[in-house]
């Protein structure tokens, strides 16, 4: 029987999941170990930085209750990107949101019918960065003990954001404004918005957890340092270590580049923070999944945003002279308690007292 080019894909794919499968029964202690790692990850560093803003974020842009405030930002942003002016909440809070915020406001948009997926499509090829949560809280002061290296790495992160933007937004015609459907009420929305950012979290733990275990089986099995040693005759084996662990998982890449002496240490945090690893990538696919939204086109973007993300980092340490000392990251997660943004529960707070204050009668409380 002939076989096509897929089916020896697929038949690739199955072997390899096999393999996959036996070496679990093998490893499963060590591999148990890795897990527990992961589970540190989303306790201490996911769900802590990112859980609160999500479910925020989904409510402000569904409410519509900062269009106004953010119209400036959205005018800037039509103009540059050419896209309707009040997406601009949406644009912002993706920006200093963190990896799959931008993706989850994306497919809410298009599920509701006030984004057309052509648009979120284009959009998701800059709407996807590390926020200030993670680079700084999570990044820059367990790696490097500075804060500033913290905002220069978020800071390159936006320039590449515009650039791409721009970049997409070339040769396209003004669009369109969709029609907005019915406005839901403040306290219906609020609920959906934190019952879905539940739902998303799941899914984002449930990549980090595959991952964890993939790179720890990597590790026992000797793969990972067989791969580190090929590399190692083209660059420095922490470097080549800090890729490609960072490439399957940007959160344990780096903590590997801690290990990376001098400046090339926080260029290579550089990258793989703007690339944001295989398992973010992943966890965007499943919640794109409803919009049949593909991710060809954020590929083809998603170098360019790496290569302005790192000559961003490089250029800013060069202007300040900011000196890079890394401290070599202990083994396990570096978990940073309250790693939240005190913005996010400003939000809550006057949130709290909106709901509180609000004399409309709700269709989900009563």
């Amino acid at each position: 029987m002939k076989l096509n080019h897929k089916k020896l894909v697929q038949l690739f794919i199955a072997i390899i999941g096999l393999i996959f499968l036996v070496l679990l029964l093998i490893f499963a202690e060590q591999v148990g170990d890795s897990v527990r790692t992961g589970v540190e990850i989303c306790l201490y560093t996911l769900i802590p930085s990112l859980f609160v803003f999500m479910a925020l974020a989904s409510f402000f842009v569904n409410s519509g209750l900062l269009n106004h405030v953010l119209s400036p930002f959205g005018w800037i942003c039509g103009k540059l990107f050419h896209i309707p002016n009040h997406y601009g909440p949406l644009l912002f809070m993706s920006m200093i949101g963190g990896y799959p915020v931008g993706a989850k406001l994306i497919a809410e948009q298009i599920q509701q019918g006030k984004l057309s997926p052509q648009i979120g499509q284009r959009m998701l090829c800059y709407c996807v960065n590390s926020g200030p949560a993670f680079v700084i809280g999570s990044v820059a002061l367990p790696l490097y003990q500075n804060r500033k290296l913290g905002f220069f790495l978020f800071f390159s992160n936006i320039a590449a954001f515009f650039v791409v933007g721009i970049l997409t937004g070339i040769h396209q015609k003004a669009v369109q404004t969709p029609i907005q459907p019915k406005r839901q009420q403040i306290a219906s929305t609020f609920v959906h918005s934190v019952l879905s950012s539940i739902k998303s979290m799941g899914s984002i733990c449930g990549f980090v957890l595959i991952f964890s275990a993939v790179i720890g089986l990597l590790y026992d099995t000797g793969v990972m340092q067989s791969l580190v040693s090929l590399f190692g005759f083209f660059m420095d084996p922490n470097l080549a270590k800090g890729l490609l662990v960072g490439c399957l998982e940007v959160t344990n890449g780096t903590i590997a580049c801690g290990d990376i002496p001098g400046i090339t240490s926080i260029l290579a945090v550089a990258g793989l923070t703007a690339f944001g690893g295989f398992s973010v990538h992943f966890q965007i696919k499943s919640i794109l999944l409803p919009t049949g939204i593909s991710m060809k086109p954020f590929y083809c973007y998603r170098l360019i945003y790496v290569l302005v993300s790192v000559i961003g980092v490089w250029a800013l340490l060069q202007l300040t002279q900011t000196s890079v000392s890394t401290f070599a990251a202990a083994t396990g997660v570096q978990g940073i308690w309250f790693s939240f943004s005190p913005v996010s529960s400003i939000f809550l707070i006057l949130l709290s007292l909106l709901l509180l204050l609000s004399d409309r009668k709700s269709d989900i409380i009563k």
